[in-house]
């Protein structure tokens, strides 16, 4: 294939005067791992840029892309392509293990511009455009006043490799700001820097005319000087002169500045503010920066998005109750993990690389440098918290081995990272805090690791051959599962810090679900009480269900685990899964008191995770809308030994009591009947209602945490298309609890469909609904126009919807055109 299209693009350029070649191109960041920019190639006709996608099954290249300066401009639409396996827009019915070589051409672009971008646009056959920003077509020419030089990020050369300053061509970063620069002289010994921080705002005089103008002026003097051996010297008036490196410099008789270790009791509520700035960005970009943490105090994944602004810098103040690790997500930069602080300023400056940088053995491809209040120990734990390259690999390892041969595997590579942090802290001294810090954070991967083995094999199994999942089941050793994975569990928390990683909040949520504190007997013994507490909850029982219930009583207690159980076992479990909200509701409670009983005998040296486990079992049922009466609150916060704990328990009650209040003054949502037809014409029936309009159907459940996320996340976008005729539907089933489900929904506006398990099952399998959320978006005539959307963003969303309403988005840009060339 590749040999192919060589040889035609070398027929094509036979015919066009060849100008430029670029193999192996450089770009600031591709949103796909999987497509490579391999060529471009500039005539005096066209424009080609060659591609390889490694996982090209079910792939396409979407019709309307184009190539556009990366300062904006003119859109250069594709003219023809080479080598696509199918015709733009169509899927690709490839071997997904065979790579993909093709190219896309273009019209010529202007000779002046420097870099381009090649943008798919989101369309409905669009699951994740193809997007690569910055590819660089020719030199750059400075403009700057400052001094190209002078530029780069300057490290402090005292030990502790902090960034002091970044002297950039557009702008500068000096004490976690982002200046302007007002002036540079340049002399022969030195270079006089005046940076400025404007604020302005916005004024109407009295004939209407809006204009902006300058309220207030910050401006910092820097003399800087530089040597033949690289050092920076920075000085400002009334301060002492800081020597600077471009280079990380390493000193052994540095010591942080923080010498004390977190305090016992870590808890504090404060506001911590999260902010920084990205180098080479444009507004052209994703102007969205995906920001998460967990609050394991009120039971809450934090996901929000954080707005970039067209300078690229970013800004975020969240009210944390503890020092937490959150996750930063860009295209570009993939998760960057960042601790913050109750009370304190991080400030994260983060670059594009052009190239591959050199590796080093513990600081890796390190792309970023912190400012502000703890921006020392990020530093230090940035680059051994960050490194996530063998997790997957051991993930992978799961489907094929026993629960000893990945313990084995999970020990190994903790092993080695503590080797590793033993060689780092060769390269340099650490404080407390930040010790403690990497040492929990490699604990918790071996942890989460474990906890995962049950998690993943049995999914694995599910999915490949479910047919043999009873059988599997008889070998898969759960009680030597569990007693490893709890084993691992109680060695972490040892150490307080471990509350501060990531990992440690979706461990608490599992415990009750992963059971590895319970044993085994416990659920063989309960298969009966199941039975019993579930048919009582019941309103009605079918005959079957009865007679069952009525043979299973005859049963002796002594013979519960002989054949006359296995003889029903089939029936059980048909029953369960034909009443799972009722049967969720029992083990849920059965698992909590279980749970508890192990963590007072296992987790005694450690009350504050006892205190955790007792308020996320309380906050979850909050967080289900089951408010707390005063008594039941006094009740319930007399459990827990750690007064800042207990305080959240009655300040979440008090939360859900005004969402509560809220809610019922709330008329944008709707209850919907079911309509009285067959499952199979009901999908259907629904959406008459709302014939004329495009529909967007969402699949979702209220105790699945992206399908909330999403929810949230779209609420902006509604409001957007207020003005169109755009329905939303929103379709669960019987595993959302009533109660919770008529106390989230006055919150999503929209009209709200509760089905049945029978209808539920015939509509996801007839519209191949696997997992949630799963969106459908169907046009004014009643047609399906896109089966399926997961994971993308607003404005993908929405582009999408605009498509098929026949609207254009607005653009600030020129409206994409397609030059004529001739051959």
């Amino acid at each position: 294939m590749k040999n192919r299209i060589i040889l035609l693009l070398l027929f094509y350029l036979t015919i066009v005067s060849f100008s430029a070649n670029s193999a192996a191109p450089r770009y600031l960041y591709r949103s796909s791992r999987t497509l490579e920019l391999t060529n471009v190639v500039l005539s005096d006709t066209a424009t080609i840029l060659s591609f390889t996608e490694h996982s090209p099954s079910g792939r396409a290249l979407i019709k309307g892309n184009y190539i556009q300066s990366s300062k904006g401009g003119e859109k250069y639409l594709v003219r023809s392509t080479i080598g696509l396996p199918s015709p733009m827009g169509e899927r690709w019915k490839v071997d997904n293990k065979k790579p993909v070589a093709f190219s896309v051409i273009f019209p010529k672009i202007d000779k002046n511009i420097e870099s381009i971008n090649f943008t798919e646009p989101a369309t409905k056959e669009s699951n994740e455009p193809w997007q690569i920003f910055g590819i660089k077509l020719k030199k750059h020419i400075w403009t700057s006043k400052l001094p190209q030089a002078l530029a780069g990020k300057w490290l402090r050369t005292d030990g502790s490799n902090l960034l002091f300053v970044a002297l950039y061509e557009e702008a500068a970063l000096l004490d976690a700001q982002v200046w302007q620069y007002d002036s540079v002289n340049v002399t022969d010994k030195q270079t006089e820097i005046v940076l400025k921080i404007s604020k302005s705002i916005a004024v109407t005089d009295n004939k209407g005319i809006y204009s902006i103008i300058e309220k207030e002026k910050q401006t910092r003097k820097l003399i800087v000087e530089t040597d033949n051996t690289g050092i920076l010297t920075v000085t400002e008036e009334g301060k002492p002169s800081i020597a600077c490196s471009r280079q990380r410099t390493k000193d052994l008789q540095y010591f942080p500045s923080d010498k004390q270790p977190f305090a016992k009791d870590i808890f504090k509520s404060d506001s911590a503010t999260y902010c920084g700035y990205i180098h080479r960005y444009t507004p052209l970009m994703p102007h969205k920066l995906r920001f998460e943490y967990d609050n394991a105090t009120k039971g809450r994944k934090v996901v929000t998005q954080v707005s970039i602004a067209p300078n690229g810098y970013f800004e975020t103040r969240i009210k944390l109750d503890y020092p937490i690790m959150v996750n930063a997500h860009l295209k570009g930069f993939g998760l960057e993990h960042v601790l913050l602080e109750p009370g304190k300023k991080t400030f994260q400056s983060l670059e594009f690389r052009t190239k591959k940088d050199i590796r080093n053995e513990f600081y890796g491809t390190h792309r970023c440098s912190f400012m502000g209040d703890n921006a020392e120990l990020n530093e230090e734990i940035h680059i051994l918290t960050g490194k996530e390259d063998n997790l997957k690999k051991l993930h992978d390892l799961i489907a094929g081995t026993d629960i000893h041969q990945f313990s084995d595997s999970v020990t190994a590579n903790y092993q080695r990272e503590q080797s590793h942090f033993a060689n780092y802290k060769q390269e340099r001294n650490l404080s407390p805090k930040a010790e403690a810090i990497i040492n929990a954070n490699i604990s918790m991967k071996r942890t989460s690791l474990l906890s995962e083995f049950a998690e993943y094999k049995l999914k694995d199994i599910v999915d490949k051959n479910p047919k043999t999942y009873m059988s599997f089941l008889k070998t898969f050793k759960k009680a030597e599962i569990d007693s490893i994975s709890a084993l691992s569990f109680i060695e972490s928390v040892k150490q307080p810090t471990v509350l501060l990683d990531f990992r440690f909040y979706d461990l608490l949520l599992k415990l009750p679900s992963n059971n590895y504190f319970i044993p085994i007997r416990a659920f063989v013994n309960n298969m009966l009480n199941i039975f019993f507490n579930v048919a009582k909850q019941c309103k009605e029982l079918t005959p079957e269900e009865i007679t069952l219930q009525n043979e299973l009583k005859a049963i002796r207690v002594e013979d519960v685990d002989t054949a006359h159980l296995r003889k029903h076992l089939p029936e059980v479990l048909k029953f369960i899964a034909n009443h799972q909200a009722e049967t969720q509701e029992y083990v849920q409670k059965f698992s909590n008191s279980c749970l508890l009983k192990s963590a007072d005998t296992y987790l005694s040296g450690t009350p504050w995770v006892i205190d955790l486990i007792k308020s996320s079992i309380i906050i979850k049922k909050l967080n289900d809308y089951n408010l707390l009466t005063d008594e039941q609150l006094k009740e319930a916060t007399a459990q827990i030994s750690n007064p800042f704990i207990a305080a959240k328990i009655a300040e979440v009650n008090v939360e859900l009591r005004k969402i509560i209040a809220a809610n019922k003054g709330k008329v944008d949502s709707r209850v919907m009947g079911t309509p009285n037809v067959e499952p199979e014409k009901l999908f259907e029936t629904i959406l008459q209602k709302y014939r004329g309009h495009v529909i967007y159907v969402d699949f979702w459940a209220t105790w699945c945490g992206p399908c909330m996320r999403n929810i949230a996340a779209m609420k902006t976008l509604k409001d957007e298309l207020k003005a169109y005729n755009v329905a939303f539907v929103y379709i669960t089933n019987q595993t959302s609890p009533k109660a919770l489900w008529e106390n989230v929904i006055p919150d999503i506006s929209g009209d709200h469909y509760r089905l049945t398990r029978q209808e539920w099952n015939v509509l996801s399998k007839k519209y191949n609904v696997t997992s949630i959320p799963h969106g459908i978006l169907i046009n004014q005539k009643g047609e399906i126009v896109s089966p399926k959307i997961q994971g993308l963003t607003n404005e993908d969303v929405k582009t999408m919807i605009y498509s098929t309403l026949g609207k254009e988005l607005k653009d600030s840009n020129a409206t994409p055109t397609q030059r004529s060339a001739s051959r």
